[in-house]
Protein backbone atom coordinates (compact mmCIF):
# COMPACT_ATOMS: atom_id res chain seq x y z
CA UNK A 1 0.00 0.00 0.00
CA UNK A 2 1.63 3.57 -1.31
CA UNK A 3 1.63 5.60 1.50
CA UNK A 4 1.32 8.70 -0.21
CA UNK A 5 -2.60 7.20 -0.52
CA UNK A 6 -2.81 7.42 3.32
CA UNK A 7 -4.83 10.36 4.53
CA UNK A 8 -5.07 11.08 8.34
CA UNK A 9 -8.63 11.82 9.60
CA UNK A 10 -9.76 14.16 12.66
CA UNK A 11 -13.36 14.66 13.63
CA UNK A 12 -14.69 17.21 15.28
CA UNK A 13 -17.63 15.82 17.06
CA UNK A 14 -16.78 15.61 21.20
CA UNK A 15 -17.71 12.30 21.91
CA UNK A 16 -18.66 8.33 20.10
CA UNK A 17 -21.43 7.22 20.13
CA UNK A 18 -22.50 5.12 23.14
CA UNK A 19 -23.76 1.67 23.26
CA UNK A 20 -25.94 1.37 26.07
CA UNK A 21 -29.59 2.25 24.77
CA UNK A 22 -29.21 -0.33 22.23
CA UNK A 23 -31.62 -2.95 22.34
CA UNK A 24 -31.33 -6.25 20.01
CA UNK A 25 -27.59 -6.36 20.84
CA UNK A 26 -26.37 -9.28 18.99
CA UNK A 27 -22.59 -10.42 18.34
CA UNK A 28 -22.16 -7.68 16.17
CA UNK A 29 -22.14 -5.25 19.18
CA UNK A 30 -19.84 -7.20 20.81
CA UNK A 31 -19.74 -8.76 24.59
CA UNK A 32 -17.12 -9.79 26.82
CA UNK A 33 -15.07 -12.88 24.86
CA UNK A 34 -12.11 -13.14 28.01
CA UNK A 35 -14.62 -15.03 30.27
CA UNK A 36 -15.72 -17.36 28.06
CA UNK A 37 -12.40 -17.80 26.38
CA UNK A 38 -10.35 -17.80 29.59
CA UNK A 39 -8.13 -21.11 28.69
CA UNK A 40 -7.98 -19.93 24.83
CA UNK A 41 -7.09 -16.16 25.02
CA UNK A 42 -4.17 -16.04 22.46
CA UNK A 43 -4.80 -16.51 18.32
CA UNK A 44 -1.98 -18.50 16.52
CA UNK A 45 -0.17 -16.29 14.07
CA UNK A 46 -0.12 -18.65 10.71
CA UNK A 47 2.39 -15.92 9.13
CA UNK A 48 2.07 -14.11 5.97
CA UNK A 49 0.98 -15.55 2.96
CA UNK A 50 2.18 -14.14 -0.91
CA UNK A 51 -1.28 -12.59 -2.55
CA UNK A 52 -4.68 -11.57 -1.66
CA UNK A 53 -5.82 -15.11 0.05
CA UNK A 54 -9.27 -13.67 0.98
CA UNK A 55 -11.43 -15.54 -1.75
CA UNK A 56 -9.19 -18.66 -2.62
CA UNK A 57 -9.55 -19.42 1.17
CA UNK A 58 -13.08 -17.74 2.29
CA UNK A 59 -12.52 -15.07 4.17
CA UNK A 60 -15.72 -13.20 2.77
CA UNK A 61 -16.88 -11.76 5.46
CA UNK A 62 -15.64 -8.49 6.51
CA UNK A 63 -16.73 -6.35 9.94
CA UNK A 64 -17.33 -2.22 10.12
CA UNK A 65 -17.78 -0.14 12.67
CA UNK A 66 -21.23 0.64 14.43
CA UNK A 67 -23.85 1.62 12.23
CA UNK A 68 -27.22 1.82 12.75
CA UNK A 69 -28.76 1.11 9.23
CA UNK A 70 -26.88 -2.11 9.27
CA UNK A 71 -26.05 -2.94 12.53
CA UNK A 72 -26.00 -7.02 11.86
CA UNK A 73 -22.94 -6.52 10.30
CA UNK A 74 -21.16 -4.08 12.84
CA UNK A 75 -18.58 -4.46 15.31
CA UNK A 76 -17.44 -1.40 17.98
CA UNK A 77 -13.69 -0.04 16.81
CA UNK A 78 -12.65 3.15 18.19
CA UNK A 79 -14.54 5.17 16.20
CA UNK A 80 -18.39 4.77 14.92
CA UNK A 81 -17.96 5.04 11.11
CA UNK A 82 -18.34 2.94 8.12
CA UNK A 83 -14.91 2.02 7.78
CA UNK A 84 -13.72 -0.58 10.96
CA UNK A 85 -10.24 -0.57 8.84
CA UNK A 86 -9.75 2.89 9.58
CA UNK A 87 -8.31 2.04 13.59
CA UNK A 88 -7.44 -1.41 12.50
CA UNK A 89 -4.90 -3.81 14.81
CA UNK A 90 -4.20 -7.69 14.51
CA UNK A 91 -6.38 -7.76 18.14
CA UNK A 92 -9.36 -5.96 16.94
CA UNK A 93 -9.31 -8.00 13.83
CA UNK A 94 -9.15 -11.32 15.81
CA UNK A 95 -11.36 -9.52 18.48
CA UNK A 96 -14.07 -8.96 15.90
CA UNK A 97 -13.94 -12.36 13.78
CA UNK A 98 -14.35 -13.94 17.46
CA UNK A 99 -17.04 -11.95 18.32
CA UNK A 100 -18.86 -12.90 14.86
CA UNK A 101 -18.14 -16.66 15.52
CA UNK A 102 -15.24 -17.16 12.97
CA UNK A 103 -12.22 -19.15 13.69
CA UNK A 104 -9.53 -17.19 11.63
CA UNK A 105 -8.51 -13.60 11.24
CA UNK A 106 -7.13 -12.27 8.05
CA UNK A 107 -5.52 -8.96 7.39
CA UNK A 108 -4.56 -7.84 3.48
CA UNK A 109 -3.26 -4.84 2.77
CA UNK A 110 -5.08 -3.54 6.22
CA UNK A 111 -8.15 -4.79 5.77
CA UNK A 112 -9.59 -7.04 8.08
CA UNK A 113 -11.92 -10.13 7.10
CA UNK A 114 -12.96 -13.51 8.64
CA UNK A 115 -13.57 -16.99 7.46
CA UNK A 116 -12.79 -20.86 8.65
CA UNK A 117 -10.29 -22.43 6.64
CA UNK A 118 -6.36 -22.59 7.14
CA UNK A 119 -4.19 -21.06 3.97
CA UNK A 120 -3.52 -24.43 1.81
CA UNK A 121 -1.23 -24.36 -0.80
CA UNK A 122 0.10 -21.04 -0.16
CA UNK A 123 3.16 -19.56 -0.59
CA UNK A 124 4.45 -18.31 2.91
CA UNK A 125 6.92 -15.11 3.21
CA UNK A 126 8.68 -14.16 5.93
CA UNK A 127 7.07 -11.56 7.07
CA UNK A 128 4.13 -8.55 6.32
CA UNK A 129 4.92 -5.31 5.93
CA UNK A 130 1.91 -3.01 6.44
CA UNK A 131 1.54 -0.83 9.03
CA UNK A 132 -1.79 -0.98 10.88
CA UNK A 133 -4.03 2.10 10.52
CA UNK A 134 -4.59 1.39 14.58
CA UNK A 135 -1.30 0.80 15.66
CA UNK A 136 1.66 1.80 12.81
CA UNK A 137 4.07 -0.21 15.06
CA UNK A 138 2.31 -3.26 14.45
CA UNK A 139 1.39 -4.95 10.93
CA UNK A 140 -1.19 -5.84 9.22
CA UNK A 141 -0.40 -7.64 6.08
CA UNK A 142 1.11 -6.28 3.24
CA UNK A 143 1.01 -4.48 -0.46
CA UNK A 144 -0.20 -7.88 -1.81
CA UNK A 145 0.67 -10.27 0.98
CA UNK A 146 -2.43 -11.63 3.65
CA UNK A 147 -1.47 -12.57 7.36
CA UNK A 148 -3.50 -14.96 9.12
CA UNK A 149 -4.52 -15.75 12.70
CA UNK A 150 -6.53 -18.68 13.90
CA UNK A 151 -8.63 -18.97 17.15
CA UNK A 152 -7.41 -22.36 18.46
CA UNK A 153 -10.25 -23.11 20.76
CA UNK A 154 -11.86 -24.55 17.86
CA UNK A 155 -12.22 -28.17 16.61
CA UNK A 156 -8.83 -29.33 14.67
CA UNK A 157 -10.57 -29.12 10.72
CA UNK A 158 -8.52 -32.03 9.79
CA UNK A 159 -10.84 -34.06 12.97
CA UNK A 160 -13.96 -32.36 11.46
CA UNK A 161 -13.05 -33.56 8.09
CA UNK A 162 -12.37 -36.84 9.38
CA UNK A 163 -15.99 -36.90 11.11
CA UNK A 164 -18.60 -38.61 8.62
CA UNK A 165 -21.18 -35.83 7.55
CA UNK A 166 -23.94 -38.24 9.67
CA UNK A 167 -22.23 -37.96 12.77
CA UNK A 168 -21.03 -34.53 12.40
CA UNK A 169 -24.75 -33.58 11.59
CA UNK A 170 -25.64 -35.43 14.22
CA UNK A 171 -24.16 -33.26 16.82
CA UNK A 172 -26.78 -29.99 16.21
CA UNK A 173 -29.42 -29.75 18.79
CA UNK A 174 -32.18 -27.72 18.75
CA UNK A 175 -32.00 -24.28 19.88
CA UNK A 176 -35.23 -23.55 20.32
CA UNK A 177 -37.79 -20.93 17.81
CA UNK A 178 -36.82 -17.71 16.67
CA UNK A 179 -39.17 -14.78 15.17
CA UNK A 180 -36.90 -14.34 11.74
CA UNK A 181 -36.38 -11.70 8.84
CA UNK A 182 -36.53 -13.31 5.85
CA UNK A 183 -33.32 -13.05 4.21
CA UNK A 184 -31.15 -11.47 7.21
CA UNK A 185 -31.62 -14.73 9.64
CA UNK A 186 -27.88 -15.09 9.57
CA UNK A 187 -26.10 -12.37 8.64
CA UNK A 188 -22.61 -13.07 8.15
CA UNK A 189 -23.29 -15.89 6.27
CA UNK A 190 -22.41 -16.36 2.62
CA UNK A 191 -25.43 -17.12 0.54
CA UNK A 192 -23.77 -18.18 -2.47
CA UNK A 193 -23.75 -21.54 -0.63
CA UNK A 194 -25.79 -21.45 2.66
CA UNK A 195 -28.96 -20.75 1.59
CA UNK A 196 -30.54 -23.83 -0.81
CA UNK A 197 -33.46 -26.13 -1.10
CA UNK A 198 -32.90 -29.56 0.80
CA UNK A 199 -35.07 -32.90 0.53
CA UNK A 200 -34.95 -33.13 4.12
CA UNK A 201 -33.66 -31.30 7.47
CA UNK A 202 -31.15 -34.18 7.90
CA UNK A 203 -29.88 -33.40 4.58
CA UNK A 204 -30.00 -29.91 5.48
CA UNK A 205 -28.14 -30.04 8.86
CA UNK A 206 -25.79 -32.30 6.99
CA UNK A 207 -25.31 -29.72 4.57
CA UNK A 208 -24.58 -27.37 6.86
CA UNK A 209 -22.37 -29.25 8.90
CA UNK A 210 -19.97 -29.94 5.55
CA UNK A 211 -19.95 -25.93 5.00
CA UNK A 212 -18.71 -25.60 9.02
CA UNK A 213 -21.78 -23.42 10.12
CA UNK A 214 -22.76 -24.26 13.48
CA UNK A 215 -26.20 -22.66 12.99
CA UNK A 216 -28.94 -23.97 10.59
CA UNK A 217 -32.50 -24.05 10.42
CA UNK A 218 -35.04 -26.23 7.75
CA UNK A 219 -38.38 -24.23 6.60
CA UNK A 220 -41.15 -26.35 4.85
CA UNK A 221 -41.77 -25.77 1.28
CA UNK A 222 -43.46 -28.91 0.03
CA UNK A 223 -43.65 -32.71 0.65
CA UNK A 224 -40.59 -33.26 -0.93
CA UNK A 225 -38.51 -30.21 0.01
CA UNK A 226 -37.60 -27.79 2.32
CA UNK A 227 -35.82 -24.35 2.29
CA UNK A 228 -32.39 -24.52 4.14
CA UNK A 229 -30.12 -21.92 6.22
CA UNK A 230 -27.21 -22.30 7.38
CA UNK A 231 -24.98 -19.61 9.39
CA UNK A 232 -22.93 -18.26 12.46
CA UNK A 233 -24.80 -15.87 14.30
CA UNK A 234 -28.12 -13.99 14.68
CA UNK A 235 -29.09 -11.10 12.49
CA UNK A 236 -30.50 -7.62 14.25
CA UNK A 237 -34.08 -7.71 14.80
CA UNK A 238 -33.98 -11.93 15.03
CA UNK A 239 -35.82 -13.06 18.65
CA UNK A 240 -36.78 -15.72 20.25
CA UNK A 241 -40.14 -17.32 20.47
CA UNK A 242 -41.50 -18.95 24.09
CA UNK A 243 -42.75 -22.16 22.64
CA UNK A 244 -44.34 -22.81 26.31
CA UNK A 245 -46.94 -19.83 25.47
CA UNK A 246 -46.93 -19.97 21.54
CA UNK A 247 -49.95 -21.28 20.39
CA UNK A 248 -49.68 -20.99 16.64
CA UNK A 249 -47.09 -24.30 16.30
CA UNK A 250 -44.80 -22.82 13.48
CA UNK A 251 -41.74 -24.24 14.93
CA UNK A 252 -43.02 -27.85 15.38
CA UNK A 253 -43.88 -28.18 11.62
CA UNK A 254 -43.95 -31.59 10.37
CA UNK A 255 -41.87 -31.53 7.92
CA UNK A 256 -43.49 -34.28 5.63
CA UNK A 257 -46.90 -32.73 5.54
CA UNK A 258 -46.27 -28.89 6.46
CA UNK A 259 -48.39 -29.10 9.36
CA UNK A 260 -47.97 -26.81 12.39
CA UNK A 261 -47.70 -28.17 16.00
CA UNK A 262 -47.32 -31.70 15.08
CA UNK A 263 -44.12 -32.37 15.31
CA UNK A 264 -42.58 -32.93 18.46
CA UNK A 265 -38.71 -31.64 18.75
CA UNK A 266 -37.77 -33.94 21.69
CA UNK A 267 -38.42 -36.88 19.08
CA UNK A 268 -37.72 -35.98 16.09
CA UNK A 269 -36.41 -32.83 13.83
CA UNK A 270 -38.64 -29.91 12.77
CA UNK A 271 -39.50 -27.57 10.66
CA UNK A 272 -40.25 -24.38 10.66
CA UNK A 273 -42.98 -21.79 8.72
CA UNK A 274 -42.87 -18.61 7.27
CA UNK A 275 -41.32 -16.18 9.61
CA UNK A 276 -40.69 -18.50 12.24
CA UNK A 277 -37.30 -21.01 12.56
CA UNK A 278 -36.98 -24.13 14.58
CA UNK A 279 -32.72 -23.69 14.86
CA UNK A 280 -30.02 -26.17 15.61
CA UNK A 281 -26.92 -25.52 16.60
CA UNK A 282 -23.75 -27.32 16.61
CA UNK A 283 -21.01 -26.97 19.72
CA UNK A 284 -18.98 -29.26 17.69
CA UNK A 285 -18.08 -26.42 15.17
CA UNK A 286 -17.91 -23.60 17.51
CA UNK A 287 -14.93 -21.77 19.34
CA UNK A 288 -14.96 -20.75 22.94
CA UNK A 289 -16.99 -17.82 22.61
CA UNK A 290 -20.41 -18.45 20.92
CA UNK A 291 -22.18 -14.80 19.54
CA UNK A 292 -25.15 -14.36 22.18
CA UNK A 293 -28.57 -15.59 21.31
CA UNK A 294 -31.12 -13.52 20.69
CA UNK A 295 -34.16 -13.31 23.84
CA UNK A 296 -37.48 -13.63 24.34
CA UNK A 297 -39.65 -11.03 22.13
CA UNK A 298 -43.30 -10.33 21.39
CA UNK A 299 -44.96 -12.15 18.34
CA UNK A 300 -46.84 -9.03 16.52
CA UNK A 301 -45.47 -6.16 18.00
CA UNK A 302 -44.27 -3.57 16.19
CA UNK A 303 -41.01 -3.05 17.98
CA UNK A 304 -40.81 -6.37 20.72
CA UNK A 305 -38.91 -4.07 22.70
CA UNK A 306 -35.85 -5.18 25.03
CA UNK A 307 -35.93 -8.75 24.42
CA UNK A 308 -36.31 -10.89 27.78
CA UNK A 309 -33.26 -13.25 29.08
CA UNK A 310 -34.07 -16.92 27.14
CA UNK A 311 -31.40 -19.25 29.25
CA UNK A 312 -29.27 -21.52 26.87
CA UNK A 313 -27.71 -24.97 27.97
CA UNK A 314 -24.38 -24.92 28.68
CA UNK A 315 -23.93 -27.65 26.63
CA UNK A 316 -25.02 -26.01 23.75
CA UNK A 317 -22.20 -23.55 23.46
CA UNK A 318 -18.74 -23.25 24.41
CA UNK A 319 -17.00 -25.00 21.41
CA UNK A 320 -16.12 -28.68 20.63
CA UNK A 321 -16.78 -31.23 23.21
CA UNK A 322 -15.73 -34.73 21.19
CA UNK A 323 -13.88 -33.31 18.16
CA UNK A 324 -10.06 -32.54 19.15
CA UNK A 325 -8.62 -29.28 19.15
CA UNK A 326 -5.34 -27.66 16.97
CA UNK A 327 -2.01 -27.29 19.38
CA UNK A 328 -0.36 -24.45 17.79
CA UNK A 329 3.39 -23.88 18.35
CA UNK A 330 3.43 -20.12 18.72
CA UNK A 331 -0.63 -19.05 20.02
CA UNK A 332 0.99 -15.44 20.64
CA UNK A 333 -1.49 -12.97 19.55
CA UNK A 334 -4.26 -12.00 22.47
CA UNK A 335 -7.02 -9.84 21.27
CA UNK A 336 -7.94 -8.58 24.99
CA UNK A 337 -4.12 -6.53 25.73
CA UNK A 338 -4.89 -3.04 25.81
CA UNK A 339 -5.90 -1.52 22.60
CA UNK A 340 -4.49 1.87 21.09
CA UNK A 341 -6.55 4.76 22.63
CA UNK A 342 -5.82 6.84 20.22
CA UNK A 343 -5.84 9.71 22.42
CA UNK A 344 -4.82 12.29 20.46
CA UNK A 345 -7.01 15.53 20.38
CA UNK A 346 -6.23 19.13 18.86
CA UNK A 347 -6.98 22.00 19.26
CA UNK A 348 -6.28 25.08 17.11
CA UNK A 349 -5.52 28.75 18.54
CA UNK A 350 -8.75 30.25 17.20
CA UNK A 351 -11.15 27.35 16.79
CA UNK A 352 -13.61 26.36 19.46
CA UNK A 353 -14.10 23.04 18.12
CA UNK A 354 -11.55 20.02 19.78
CA UNK A 355 -10.99 17.59 17.18
CA UNK A 356 -10.70 13.45 17.72
CA UNK A 357 -8.73 11.54 15.47
CA UNK A 358 -10.83 9.11 13.51
CA UNK A 359 -8.13 7.21 11.43
CA UNK A 360 -5.96 6.79 8.49
CA UNK A 361 -7.40 6.28 5.45
CA UNK A 362 -5.97 3.99 2.24
CA UNK A 363 -7.72 6.14 0.19
CA UNK A 364 -7.24 9.27 -1.78
CA UNK A 365 -8.84 12.36 -0.20
CA UNK A 366 -11.61 13.42 -2.47
CA UNK A 367 -13.14 9.70 -2.66
CA UNK A 368 -13.48 9.52 1.31
CA UNK A 369 -16.74 10.04 3.21
CA UNK A 370 -16.68 10.08 6.58
CA UNK A 371 -19.04 8.60 9.15
CA UNK A 372 -22.36 7.22 7.54
CA UNK A 373 -21.24 7.96 4.27
CA UNK A 374 -22.32 10.25 1.69
CA UNK A 375 -20.85 12.35 -1.13
CA UNK A 376 -17.37 13.79 -0.19
CA UNK A 377 -16.36 17.65 -0.28
CA UNK A 378 -13.56 19.38 0.67
CA UNK A 379 -12.14 22.57 0.21
CA UNK A 380 -7.71 22.57 0.06
CA UNK A 381 -7.03 24.75 2.88
CA UNK A 382 -3.92 26.88 1.64
CA UNK A 383 -0.86 26.57 4.25
CA UNK A 384 2.70 27.96 3.89
CA UNK A 385 4.42 24.78 4.16
CA UNK A 386 6.56 26.11 6.89
CA UNK A 387 3.44 27.20 8.80
CA UNK A 388 1.58 23.36 8.42
CA UNK A 389 0.60 21.64 11.91
CA UNK A 390 -2.70 19.70 13.01
CA UNK A 391 -3.59 23.08 14.87
CA UNK A 392 -2.73 25.00 12.08
CA UNK A 393 -5.46 22.86 9.86
CA UNK A 394 -8.07 23.14 12.46
CA UNK A 395 -7.91 26.68 12.51
CA UNK A 396 -7.97 26.71 8.71
CA UNK A 397 -10.93 23.86 8.60
CA UNK A 398 -13.26 26.04 11.53
CA UNK A 399 -16.63 25.53 11.07
CA UNK A 400 -15.82 22.12 9.74
CA UNK A 401 -16.62 18.78 11.63
CA UNK A 402 -13.70 16.94 9.92
CA UNK A 403 -10.26 17.94 8.50
CA UNK A 404 -7.55 15.52 7.04
CA UNK A 405 -4.03 15.71 6.69
CA UNK A 406 -2.25 14.25 3.84
CA UNK A 407 1.20 14.41 2.37
CA UNK A 408 1.81 17.02 4.96
CA UNK A 409 -0.77 19.46 3.44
Amino acid sequence: MSMLSRSHWLTGLTAVASLAGVVHGQAFYGTDQSTACAAFPDFANLGCYLGDIRAASGYEFSPMNYNPSNPSNTYPGFWPGNDFNNTVTPSACARACRGFGFRVAALYDGDCSCGYNDPTGLTLLATCAAPCSGDASQTCGGGGATQVFVDPSFADPDAVAGTPQTQLAAYYQRLGCFHIIGGQEFPTQNRVNSAFTSSTVQVCLESCALLRYPLAYASYIDVSSVHCECGETFAAGVFRVDESTDTTGMCRTTCADGTPGTCDPTTGLCCGTGDFASVYINPELEGCYTPPIPGFGQVGAVNPGPLACASVAASLTGGPRTLTRTVYPAATLNPYTPQPSHPLTVVGSINPNTYHEYGCVAQPILSVAVGSGGTPSYTTANILATSMSLEACADACIGSLYFAVTDGE
